[in-house]
């Protein structure tokens, strides 16, 4: 039997680039995700692809700085570089993103994540719409 579940939280690295594939809609953006141990600071950056209902949601929602959790399983990309050269890399496919806020702009005093709004298209949000989703909820199997 093998298990394939990751759950994440950083802060994005680049704005979210949204496509339409087929009938279907893909948010990308990448997690910047640090640990500290000692007196050093590890950060590892990851590629995540959002599929489906909440890839507008994310492109819409998220931006650059932006603090999300993600839960997803993991998949391997492959492709050729223009050399000829065999590439590969890691790429979580979220199944579920919860926007935690974000760095507040000079200009306004809201967090950049409207989560009401948000809440309209993520069943995954609060009743209220705002604060976080509780890690119980994720279906995490501990």
């Amino acid at each position: 039997m093998s298990f394939n579940l990751v759950v994440l939280e950083g802060r994005l690295t680049r704005d979210p680039e949204l496509k339409n594939v087929g009938s279907t809609q893909v948010c990308k953006f990448a997690l910047a995700v640090s640990r500290k141990f000692k007196d050093t600071e590890e950060t590892i950056f990851m590629d995540i692809a959002v599929w489906g209902a909440q890839a507008p949601a994310c492109g819409q929602y998220l931006k650059k700085g932006s603090n999300a959790l993600v839960q997803g399983t993991l998949r391997e990309e492959k492709w050729n570089a223009q050399d000829g050269t065999p590439k590969t890399k890691i790429v979580v496919n979220a199944d579920k993103v919860v926007f935690l806020g974000g760095k507040k702009d000079a200009s306004d005093d809201q967090a950049p994540m409207p989560f009401g709004k948000a809440n309209q298209h993520m069943k995954s949000a609060t009743a209220e719409g705002q604060g976080e989703l509780p890690l119980g909820d994720m279906g995490l199997p501990f």
